[in-house]
């Protein structure tokens, strides 16, 4: 909106000196040269950094896990992610069956842990979640902590909530391409309200 506002000269970006027929000169932000649309522009993108401008709005996926939803933890996990920058815009509560799990988890199959972490997933209801925000998956994880809540920094939802590495309240995805195909298994286009 700035640049097409700027591209049709309804607002100016700075607003200098200028001479008037006489030759005297108009002070800055006269407005007779600069609307004040022009002046607040300029004024925000002075002090606006350019981060902002290049922010990586992106999606992650979350699951409150069986250990969480059993303890009642969901307010006090989606206060730190809310904390973190994080919008929540899909949730919602379900139980998984083993089919859902096995396919949510097939890329640890051949891993020893891989009928442990099934059954767990499966002895309660669990909470998935649709999380937005700038970097929202590098975000999310370090906001969860390391998977050994022992290892996890204080403040990060493991180390205070998370029971051992078995029961360790969330998961997150790790990746855009996991992302995508996460956030697909479990929500509908319609369902993420942003």
């Amino acid at each position: 909106m700035i640049p097409a506002l700027l591209a049709h000269g309804r607002a100016t970006p700075t607003c200098g000196r200028r001479k008037k027929e006489g030759g005297s000169s108009i002070p800055p932000y006269s407005p007779t040269l600069c609307t004040a649309a022009g002046a607040a522009i300029s004024a925000f993108l002075i002090q606006t950094p350019a981060r902002l401008f290049d922010m990586a709005i992106e999606r992650t996926f979350s699951i409150l896990k069986p250990d969480a939803t059993r303890r009642n933890l969901t307010g006090a996990v989606n206060a730190k992610i809310e904390q973190a920058g994080l919008r929540i815009v899909a949730q919602k509560r379900v139980r998984m069956t083993r089919d859902q799990a096995e396919t949510f988890y097939s890329v640890h199959s051949a891993r020893p842990f891989f009928g442990e972490l099934v059954d767990s997933m499966i002895a309660g209801p669990v909470v998935v979640q649709v999380l937005e925000g700038e970097n929202a998956i590098k975000t999310y994880r370090d906001v969860m902590g390391a998977t050994n809540p022992a290892n996890a920094d204080a403040g990060t939802i493991r180390k205070e909530f998370a029971v051992s590495v078995g029961e360790n309240t969330v998961h997150g995805s790790d990746a855009p391409e996991t992302a995508a195909i996460e956030i697909a298994q479990w929500f509908a286009g319609n369902e993420i309200v942003g």
